[in-house]
């Protein structure tokens, strides 16, 4: 007997990235449907990135709010964001994922290198709504540097998929990929994969308004920050045939926020400022930041980095650096509110002359002034580049081409041809801001500290401080 008007709302998220006011606005969305369709009918799925720690409420809790969340809101299926793989370590993600959570955690291209595999970690799950079978298969992107440093192993993801999809392509009516893969990955994957019924894609941050439909597979995307929310209709009418899919995304802003989220929320936004309340370090004196001209708090976080790393030389966008620090008590809330962006620190074996370069851009305002998304980065413009145990001796003018510029290590004289080691941030090894400074021989990663911990940890080092009022960059004009 054939299916008769089996009907399904399939609504997706991803890439929230913790802003939680639209998370509110989306239960309002989400609470409108749940009134007018039956249970069965109804599935919500959230394709990675959820979590933030720019988020006071996500920092201060550990991420424990967003198992709250996503409880309350009814999700029946996740996949892992490299922002969850990346910012937590194993024993918070299973504070989060595991009971009492209600919602499965699906992603077939991730396990612990060492140690037991994950309770509550699926490659793949099936869930029966109204008669139909999903099959769910969550990937995310395999950083793999990274990640080992985690004790991640993260695997290639189109095969991974392929294997998942031979085990489940028998045993459900609609095939699922949930992707935090990119879109560019995401087209390789629906060429390879004729067999997925519906895509939701993620990582980059891209819309689909309304789906696209590529070969044989649904591509749907919602951007970033719960801007949308996406639903996907599904209408079985004959099982001999394929369901009918559809989809669209509905803009979030003009809804009101639902009263419940917003208690949760202050709920765990009171639990966070109690966790960072602790005081970090006393100054003495404040300690100032400045996106265009050299000051003191970027200066300390290259010394912090250079410190931490255990090389000499450092370098850091001061853009890292949101507000100044005000003489007296620091506490944790302050470091991340000074601090948000979660980036690592790392070691690049470099040439010289990429070292010139990224100097040579720093002193052009179009670069100070970029703005940059993504990738770690949570301030607003790139800023100038801090630097420690480098002197930059430079005349002024207006063009790069007119630009004189002497960069001295001690002593020495830069060597364009010579291979330093530095002393950075991730960041910059994904071509993002100074982008010579990607053109790297070899790099060391450091986690799972971010550059904040880093920062908090050197003041109360009054030895640094005082480093840190040093002029390293010498106008010559």
């Amino acid at each position: 007997m054939g299916l008769q008007n089996r009907e399904l709302l399939l609504f997706h998220t991803n890439d929230i990235h913790s802003n939680l006011d639209n998370v509110a606005r989306i239960q309002t969305i989400m609470e409108q449907y749940r009134l007018e369709h039956e249970p069965d009918q109804i599935v919500l799925v959230d394709i990675g990135d959820f979590m933030d720690r720019m988020s006071l409420e996500t920092e201060g809790t550990d991420g424990l709010v967003h198992r709250d969340l996503l409880n309350y809101m009814k999700y029946d299926v996740i996949t892992l964001g490299n922002n969850e793989g990346l910012s937590f370590t194993h024993n918070q993600l299973s504070e989060i994922y595991k009971e009492p959570a209600t919602f499965k955690v699906v992603c077939c291209n991730m396990k612990p290198i060492e140690g037991p595999a994950l309770e509550w970690l699926y490659q793949s799950t099936i869930i029966e709504k109204n008669g139909l079978k999903l099959g769910f298969i969550g990937v995310t992107i395999n950083y793999t540097s990274f990640y080992r440093l985690l004790n991640w192993d993260a695997q290639e993801p189109i095969q991974e998929i392929k294997q998942q999809i031979s085990q489940l392509k028998d045993k459900v009516d609609v095939l699922i990929v949930m992707s935090h893969l990119g879109i560019r990955l995401d087209e390789q994957l629906v060429k390879a994969c004729p067999e997925i019924d519906i895509l939701f894609g993620a990582h980059t941050h891209h819309v689909f308004n309304p789906p696209e439909q590529k070969n044989q597979t649904l591509m749907c995307a919602a951007g970033m920050g719960g801007a949308f929310l996406g639903v996907v209709h599904i209408s079985a009418i004959d099982m001999q045939k394929k369901p009918n899919i559809s989809g669209k995304l509905i803009p979030t802003h003009s809804y009101t926020q639902s009263q419940a989220i917003i208690s949760i929320i202050e709920q765990n936004r009171h639990i966070a400022l109690n966790q960072l309340e602790k005081v970090v370090a006393t100054l003495d004196e404040d300690i100032e930041t400045d996106d265009f001209n050299e000051s003191s708090l970027p200066n300390l976080l290259a010394l912090s980095i250079s410190k931490w790393c255990g090389t000499p030389l450092a370098i850091v966008n001061s853009g890292q650096i949101l507000a100044p620090l005000q003489k007296g008590n620091i506490t944790l809330q302050q470091i991340h509110a000074v601090c948000p962006s979660p980036i690592n620190a790392c070691i690049l074996k470099i040439k010289g002359s990429h070292i010139r370069q990224a100097f040579t851009e720093s002193l052009q305002h179009e670069y100070k002034d970029k703005r940059i998304r993504g990738y770690g980065f949570r301030g607003v413009r790139l800023g100038y580049l801090a630097v420690a145990g480098f002197k930059i001796y430079y005349n002024e003018c207006d063009t790069i081409e007119e630009l004189e510029i002497k960069i001295y290590i001690n002593d020495e004289l830069l060597n364009d041809d010579k291979i330093y080691n530095v002393a950075t941030i991730d960041m910059f090894t994904f071509k993002q801001g100074y982008t010579s400074l990607s053109e790297y021989e070899d790099v060391q990663y450091f986690v799972p500290e971010y550059i904040r911990h880093i920062l908090a940890n050197s003041l109360t080092d009054v030895q640094l401080i005082e480093a840190s009022k040093e002029c390293h960059w010498i106008n010559m004009s």
